[in-house]
């Protein structure tokens, strides 16, 4: 009898031991894959950057928008500090959705206004939440790097051309309800568009700016857009004097060896030439920046441990459950045999028993664990956790049902 118990635990703890080497193995690659794939408050506008903002208030801005050459002074504004710094533009912009010309769906909640007062599940033209980045901020932020499935924009993508198709990328949640060369009817700034899906973010792809962490899962990803001059010609409507209203809200990195009056005075000296009215914004401070990234990096590193240790529980759990199970009903096997029942009807009956109480158990661990989702946010580590707690099911099954049977034999001796 001792040499059977001994070898039953060492079977248990040569199990237990493999199965947290290879979870926090898995765990770990897992953590790394997506560090490097998601880009989460890797990358972010701080005290390396300065904003520049209008000072219109009021009508004053739609007075401007009045005059002859209004839209022609702010553009040019725009180029001009374009040819003289490293300008970046990311704006946060809703998209109205018109139509689906092609596999393309959304959720409520990928609404800009889901859980607010202006919410209409009737709304004939939804606002969906959207980011606008020009090809610098794109770059900056390595959107390029965390693209899971599609292609990113390419140059021409952020010129705009009357009637041409427009690309999108959108985010991770999205792939639940539109694929790659879905097409989709929007409003964007008054003006109706043709999109197409070009691309799909990885989960948990983040950007900062204005001192906010902005998760893109739920996110449409669109062209900051340049207009030419020949386009500006051909372009009816408010869409251009909105557009770069919004363009002339941007960011220039600033250079170690310029103060921040030298910026200052360059904004100053061209609103003195075109008659316009901007300013800078200040600096944002670097320190705020890194708080919060250090604080998502503390809340991550504990949630993979939390993880861990769920996993590892639920192996313990699967164990102790047949270790219970087999104590209880070893007499009722050598009942079994003494009625007469074959070896392999037992084995039938025991692999039963086996399935349903590990199967239960990581049923309700799952359920468990999903009813958080909402408030962890960050579904790769459900993603992994349920990936991997299926394999420690089967593990645990297998290995389960060798102990049964050996006991089965033993019983029976």
């Amino acid at each position: 009898m001792k040499k059977y118990v001994f070898s039953f635990r060492l079977i248990i703890s040569a199990f237990l031991l493999i199965m947290a080497f290879l979870t926090i193995l898995y765990l770990s690659f897992n953590y790394v894959k997506i560090n490097l794939r998601s880009n989460e408050v890797d990358k972010h506008f701080s005290g390396d950057f300065i904003q520049v903002v209008d000072a219109y208030k009021g009508s004053e801005l739609h007075d401007l928008f009045q005059t002859r050459d209004g839209l022609s002074r702010m553009k040019t504004f725009y180029d001009t500090m374009k040819k003289e710094f490293d300008i970046y533009g990311v704006d946060n912009q809703d998209l109205y959705f018109i139509d689906s010309v092609k596999n393309f769906n959304y959720k409520e909640e990928f609404r800009a206004d889901y859980e607010t007062e202006l919410y209409n599940p009737n709304e004939v033209t939804p606002p969906l939440m959207s980011i606008q980045l020009d090809q610098n901020s794109f770059n900056y932020f390595d959107l390029d790097e965390c693209i899971f499935s599609g292609k990113t924009f390419s140059r021409e993508d952020f010129d705009y051309v009357v009637g041409k198709e427009v690309p999108i990328i959108l985010g991770y949640e999205y792939s639940e309800v539109a694929t790659l060369g879905s097409r989709v009817q929007l409003l964007y700034l008054s003006q109706k568009i043709d999109a197409v899906v070009v691309g799909i973010l990885v989960p948990n792809t983040s950007i900062v700016f204005n001192d906010e962490i902005v998760f893109l899962d739920r996110k449409i990803l669109l062209p900051f857009f340049e207009l030419s001059d020949s386009q500006m010609c051909s372009i009816v409507g408010d869409f251009a004097n909105y557009l770069y209203t919004q363009k002339n809200w941007f960011y220039i990195k600033i250079s170690e060896t310029e103060s921040l009056q030298y910026y200052i005075n360059v904004v100053d000296k061209l609103n003195h030439e075109l008659n316009l009215r901007y300013l800078i914004n200040g600096t944002m401070t670097r320190e705020g920046i890194n708080n919060i990234g250090k604080v998502i990096d503390i809340h991550k590193s504990i949630l993979y441990i939390l993880g861990i240790t769920f996993v590892l529980i639920v192996v313990l759990a699967f164990c102790f459950i047949n270790i219970w199970s087999y104590i209880q009903f070893k007499a009722l096997y050598r009942a079994y045999f003494l009625c007469g029942y074959s070896k392999k009807k037992i084995k039938r009956k025991v692999s039963v028993r086996i399935f349903l109480l590990t199967s239960i158990s990581l049923c309700l661990s799952l359920i468990i664990y999903i009813l958080l989702r909402n408030t962890l946010t960050i579904e790769s580590i459900i993603i992994t956790l349920i990936a991997w707690g299926c394999i420690t099911f089967f593990s645990v099954v297998i290995l389960s049902i060798f102990i049964s049977y050996y006991n089965i034999i033993n019983s029976k001796k």
